[in-house]
């Protein structure tokens, strides 16, 4: 998933999202189904407002082992990506993280291929 990728896709559209934290400028990011297979995941992302965000994936330890956004400029709203593991990921637990300029919101993520 690069940035191109990322479809704005309205903010009604979001699936289980606090409204009231979006609103008040607190990122929200949803992922399903979750266990994720190899067929892959629906990754929504919300912003209440236009900010620079990296979204990446890391292993239990911490280790980055997927970059799906890097530092780039998106606009408020809803964003949506499709996520299918690549085959250097295992079965096992992940976390799925969003960068805001240093506001981090993380979702926990199982991948089962």
């Amino acid at each position: 998933v690069a940035g191109g990728l990322w479809k704005n896709t309205g903010i009604d559209a979001l699936i289980s999202v606090d409204a009231a934290n979006v609103a008040a400028g607190i990122p929200a990011i949803h992922v399903f189904p979750n266990p994720i297979s190899a067929a892959g995941a629906l990754i929504e992302c919300a912003l209440a407002k236009s900010d620079r965000a990296t979204i990446f994936i890391t292993d239990i330890s911490g280790n980055r082992v997927v970059t799906l956004l890097n530092n780039q400029t998106m606009p408020a709203g809803l964003f949506s990506a499709r996520w299918i593991p690549p085959g250097h990921i295992a079965n096992g637990i992940y976390y799925l993280v969003i960068d805001l300029q240093g506001e981090r919101k993380v979702e926990k993520i199982v991948v089962l291929k």
